[in-house]
Order: C-alpha cells, then sequence, then structure tokens
C-alpha cells in the first residue's frame, strides 16, 4: 500500500511540478526525500504571499524557481530549507569511490591526539581524512573528447598584457596521476595529495617530515621569527604547514596561528577565526552557521549542560559518534573546484604606518601599496619559477582533466535549475550597464552559443551574486555539504579531556 502510494504520489508530482532534468532522480527518491525537496515549493507560497506578491501558479513552483528567493525568507524557514537541501545533498551528492568503503578499525584510546598524517582520527575508519583518498560529490560525466573544447589556453587565454607574458610554449599542463577506484561504474580517479587544510594541517604538516621541521621540540612550540612572521630556509620557503598557493595574505594567516598555538602553549587558551563568515553575510547563513556548531538549542544551553541530543538539537561538534553518511571524512573534487577563489585576492596589498594616529576613519595611513597583478610564480613545491603561468586556463583544464562536471550538469546534480541562456547568469538589466553584455557576447563565441560547454569556475565567477554573498549560490551548495564533514577532532573528541578552555577566569564545558 506505501509503495503504491509512493509511486501514485511521486507520479503526480513529476508530471505537474517537477523541472523535467530532475524527474529520474527523484524517482528513485525515497518518499522522504522526495517530500524534502518539494519544500522549496512551499516555502515560495509561504514568502510569495508574505510579500502579498501575486505571480502565476508557474512562479513558485519549485521547478521553475527562477526567483531565487530562499535567501530573503524568514531565518527560521530558511533554516529548515537549507537543512532539508543539506539532507538531500548528503544522500544523493557524496560518492564513496574507494576501495575500502568500510574502513579499518583501530583502538582510538591508542591516538587521544591528531596525528600528523591524520590518520586514526575517525575510530571507525583508520584513513579517513588522510591523503589519497578517492571522494567525488558528482558523478563524472566528461569525455576525453571535451577536455580541449574549447580550448582553455586559446579561447580562454588572459588579456594581451598578461597572456603575452605567459606563452604555452614556456609551461606544460602536466596530467594528474589517475588510480583505480574499485567502483564499478567510475573505475579511475585523481587522489588528493593534501589532507584537509581544516585539520590544522595548514599549520602542522600533513606528514611526521614536515612536523618535525615546524616544531622547536621546546614546551611544544612551533618555530616563528622574533617579528612575528614566518621564518624561511636556506631557498627562501617559508616554514610552515603547507607552502603551496600561498601568498601574504595566508602567510599572515599561518604565522598568527602559529603565534596562537604558542599561546595556548603558554596560557591554554584557545581562540578561533572564522573568516568564513565575511564571505556569507546574511540572517540565515549566521544563523545555519551557529546551528551546524552549536545545534538548535544554542551556545547558551551547550556551554552550560554539554552536548545534548544528536547534530540537530546539540550541533554536529561534540557528537559521540560521526554521521558521515557512508563516504569517509575529506574533501571533494567540487569542493577544491568552487574554493577557487583567486578572483577574491586584492588587486593591491595596502601597507600602513601603525606607529602613526589614525585618520578619521580609524584605520592607519596608508604608506604605501603593492600591485598583486603580476606576482612571482611558484612551482608545487613553493619555489620560483621564471615563466609566469595563466592561471585560469590552468584551473580550467584541471576540472575537465578530472572530469568535473561542467556549469550546468553542477547545478542539476545539485537540484538547482540550470541555465537555457547566457543572460541567466547575471541580472540583465543592471549587469548590461555595467559592461558585462560583451561578457555575455564572448561567452556565446567561445561555447560556440552552447550553454552546456561552459565550464565550473567560468559559470561560478560571472553567476550573478546573492546580497551579501562574495561566492555563487552554486558554491554555496557545496559549502553546505561540507560543512558538517568535519574532522572528528571538531565532534567526537572536542569535550573535556582533549580540549580545555580557559578565559574570563572559568572553565566552559563542550
Amino acid at each position: 500500500m506505501l509503495e503504491f502510494l509512493k509511486n501514485t504520489f511521486l507520479s503526480w508530482l513529476l508530471h505537474r511540478l517537477i523541472y523535467e532534468n530532475f524527474c529520474e532522480v527523484i524517482s528513485k527518491m525515497t518518499i522522504i526525500d522526495a517530500f524534502l525537496f518539494l519544500i522549496n515549493l512551499i516555502f515560495k507560497l509561504l514568502t510569495i504571499t508574505f510579500s502579498c506578491l501575486c505571480v502565476c501558479f508557474e512562479q513558485f513552483v519549485h521547478s521553475k524557481d527562477n526567483l531565487g528567493i530562499w535567501h530573503r525568507l524568514p531565518v527560521i524557514l530558511g533554516l529548515i530549507h537549507l537543512a532539508a537541501r543539506r539532507h538531500l545533498h548528503q544522500e544523493y551528492n557524496l560518492l564513496n569511490v574507494g576501495q575500502s568503503p568500510s574502513g579499518v578499525r583501530f583502538n582510538p584510546g591508542n591516538y587521544p591526539y591528531r596525528t600528523s598524517d591524520g590518520r586514526f582520527n575517525d575510530p571507525f575508519n583508520e584513513g579517513a581524512g588522510t591523503c589519497f583518498l578517492l571522494i567525488i560529490n558528482i558523478r563524472k560525466y566528461l569525455k576525453l573528447v571535451q577536455l580541449m573544447r574549447p580550448d582553455p589556453m586559446i579561447e580562454l587565454i588572459a588579456p594581451k598584457a598578461v597572456a603575452a607574458k605567459c606563452p604555452p610554449a614556456s609551461f606544460k599542463f602536466y596530467k594528474t596521476k589517475v588510480f583505480p577506484t574499485g567502483f564499478c561504474e567510475i573505475k579511475n580517479g585523481a587522489k588528493n595529495i593534501r589532507t584537509p587544510w581544516w585539520d590544522g594541517s595548514v599549520i602542522y604538516g600533513a606528514n611526521v617530515e614536515r612536523l618535525r621541521k615546524l616544531r622547536t621540540f621546546k614546551d611544544g612550540k612551533l618555530k616563528i621569527s622574533e617579528d612575528g612572521l614566518l621564518l624561511h630556509d636556506q631557498d627562501g620557503i617559508a616554514l610552515s604547514g603547507d607552502v603551496r598557493n600561498s601568498w601574504a595574505g595566508v602567510s599572515t594567516l599561518q604565522a598568527l596561528f602559529i603565534k596562537e598555538h604558542n599561546a595556548v602553549c603558554d596560557a591554554i587558551k584557545i581562540q578561533t577565526i572564522d573568516w568564513t563568515v565575511e564571505l556569507l553575510k546574511t540572517d540565515i547563513l549566521l544563523a545555519g552557521m551557529r546551528t551546524n556548531w552549536y545545534g538548535l538549542l544554542g551556545k547558551k544551553f551547550k556551554d552550560k549542560f554539554g552536548h545534548v541530543g544528536g547534530a540537530i538539537l546539540g550541533g554536529v561538534v561534540g557528537l559521540k559518534k560521526p554521521d558521515n553518511h557512508g563516504v569517509p571524512y575529506s574533501l571533494t573534487e567540487e569542493f577544491v573546484s568552487v574554493y577557487r577563489m583567486h578572483s577574491l585576492l586584492p588587486d593591491y596589498l595596502y601597507l600602513r604606518d601603525t606607529k602613526a594616529a589614525p585618520g578619521p576613519n580609524k584605520s592607519p595611513p596608508l604608506a604605501g601599496k603593492i600591485p598583486m597583478a603580476n606576482l612571482i610564480a611558484q612551482d608545487v613545491d613553493a619555489k620560483d619559477r621564471p615563466d609566469r603561468v595563466d592561471m585560469a586556463a590552468l584551473e580550467i583544464y584541471r576540472d575537465r582533466e578530472r572530469n568535473v562536471a561542467r556549469y550546468n550538469q553542477v547545478r542539476r546534480a545539485l537540484f538547482l535549475i540550470p541555465i537555457s541562456k547566457w543572460e541567466d547568469l547575471t541580472d540583465n538589466k543592471k549587469e548590461i550597464l555595467l559592461g558585462n553584455y560583451r561578457i555575455i557576447q564572448t561567452l556565446k563565441e567561445v561555447y560556440d552559443d552552447d550553454v552546456e560547454e561552459l565550464d565550473l569556475l567560468v559559470g561560478l565567477m560571472a553567476e550573478k551574486k546573492i546580497k551579501g554573498f562574495a561566492i555563487s549560490e552554486t558554491a554555496f551548495f557545496i559549502f553546505l555539504l561540507m560543512a558538517t564533514k568535519q574532522s572528528n577532532i571538531y565532534i567526537i573528541k572536542f569535550k573535556k579531556g582533549y580540549w580545555k578552555y580557559k578565559g574570563r577566569g572559568k572553565e566552559r564545558n563542550f
């Protein structure tokens, strides 16, 4: 009877309400997941009623959702919407392609600390969170014939002033080494050569050799120069946990965290910095991040009574057992793709005189500025290279080579409406005035007016932004999925015996 109701209900939905590209995946969902998928429809109806908007039925159906209003909902409705979306992403957008999905058991009591290479972090899987994992969000769909269509170095080349300094003959795109996955549908994949950065490896390194170079072996402290900046070796390479893809801003943060580590050694004082808040400034997102950490019961309740209930009531931090949804903890290929945020780098690095009196805006006076457009390129080992690199072409090539889905396919996989025309990428009336009409024309020429060929990175950069967001909505939903896949340092080990909070004269529970 239940199966009959499910089939009848879903059949009616598929033919009347759902965007055609989503019909196949919804037909395979449980009736509960299908209902969650339709939460958007309900929220749209409530929001339109709340806003006294009179639009036709098609405009508030989830499958035709082009208004983009979820972020304007009242906070509680927005949280329910994001919770429903996160559940769907966890169920349908995480694929375990490793060779031993069940993991290897060990005695957690033997490793009450973070190991240098990230092993033994998950009590149910020795290798979770380490290097050389094969994990993806979205099923592969690219074919080899699409690797160079359009040619990332010819059609998507940088402006002449930049391209002239990094001619194609001066550098080579080395292929990523592929490995068998043991997965029947996806036979090969690329392995991660670094542990997820939020496990502390950007400070401590991802192997014992690197860690030994960083430690002073006195009072548990890490090496840092007397002026509070990173030390450098004889080759001029910074002594830090990870030296790749660095610049002055990253080095400054690494130095800051090293000083914080050393302060912890001295005073058992823990502080955290969350720069993601600066990327996603909306009431719903701020509430969502706090709920993810503290649960619906909130911070005050958790500080007083500790972790109570599961992830919904008490948050993901402090759970007795991690919920990885059948996929070991790690960062995924798509997360790497959407986290390419070189476009957020400033054009200039401003130097200010901290010894002078602040001006009217309370900022120290400007002492100079350093252009960031033509920095010295470096190889993967952080050594300077004589030739420039076309970063955009390289990153587009990397996504294609690793068979990361293109923009529209990613949108479909995330249950987002794909674009049907180039103007869907931007707010047409506003953006044309800013000169983006020529950008749209260029995209038409580069991709032969085929929106299905649009590369993920290009689409993310061109996509119109939600007010308060520094990243695209498409990228955000990958963030939403990965936010709960935390290291067990912050889940089952986030409690007394592993951590200690000392500040303002009192100790708090976890």
